[in-house]
């Protein structure tokens, strides 16, 4: 028989980045001595930071074949395969760029809660149009108790990795001068080299600086459950670095 149609049904499957939370629990004792005890209430979360950081790597891989495969057209002068290798790497960086900001804010989502921000703040946001990247990085900051070089470095790194996100998710559709392209040698729509293998490593790269710097911190204090969450983290988000790092050749990130 086969295997999956032997496993029984019932009670909850619990994988990689579930949170468990079980609530509304009490039990009153009687006189009698007997315990009498409510239904509790369970719930589950799921922090989606590590997949979508996955499929940023996925997604710059996809890239960097589609950038092999331009520079070998472009030896043989292959006209049709150098547009269509020009469009399958801005499109896979564009999706590497996309999927590093939304594991960002998976991130931010996932630390809110453990944030402790003042009454107010969000609504605070809300009213005045606060830039994403300094949203996110607030929250990382109370978050992990980051001190003041670690937070401006990570605020840094999330403002460009933002600003890379708004050019690929929100496109204009103005015209602009063409743009020499390093492999092509002639000029191209700017996207084709703003969304090109080299611009989306470093995109990536500084993703994963930010990761690297939060489950580097040591501050002297953290907040209740930050110590667990980092663990967590790490546990989660450390094999994707690795593999990040032995694909792309990236250890280091300059800023």
């Amino acid at each position: 028989m086969d295997q999956a149609a032997k496993r029984q049904g019932g009670g909850v499957f619990i994988t990689r980045g579930v949170s468990p939370r079980i609530s509304n629990l009490s039990f009153s004792i009687g006189s009698d001595g007997s315990v009498t005890m409510s239904q509790a209430t369970f719930s589950v979360r799921l922090d989606m930071s590590a997949y979508w950081f996955e499929l940023a790597v996925k997604h710059l891989d996809d890239c960097r074949l589609a950038h092999q495969d331009l520079r070998s057209a472009c030896d043989v002068n292959d006209e049709p395969a150098i547009g269509a290798a020009l469009e399958r790497e801005c499109m896979g960086g564009m999706q590497a760029v996309a999927s590093a900001a939304i594991a960002l804010d998976a991130l931010y989502a996932s630390s809110r809660d453990r944030a402790v921000l003042p009454a107010g703040m969000i609504e605070t946001w809300r009213r005045r149009k606060t830039a994403r990247y300094m949203q996110v990085s607030e929250v990382l900051r109370r978050t992990f108790s980051l001190r003041p070089g670690t937070a401006g470095r990570t605020r840094t790194l999330l403002r460009e990795i933002y600003r890379f996100r708004d050019l690929a998710v929100h496109p204009s559709g103005d015209y602009s001068a063409p743009v020499q392209h390093p492999v092509v040698n002639s000029g191209v729509e700017w996207r084709f080299v703003s969304f090109g293998f080299g611009s989306a490593k470093i995109c990536i790269a500084a993703a994963f600086a930010c990761i690297k710097l939060i489950l580097d911190e040591r501050p002297k204090r953290r907040r209740p459950g930050a110590t667990e969450f980092v663990k967590s983290l790490s546990d989660m988000l450390g094999p994707i670095l690795s593999d990040f790092e032995s694909r792309f050749g990236v250890t280091t990130f300059t800023f």
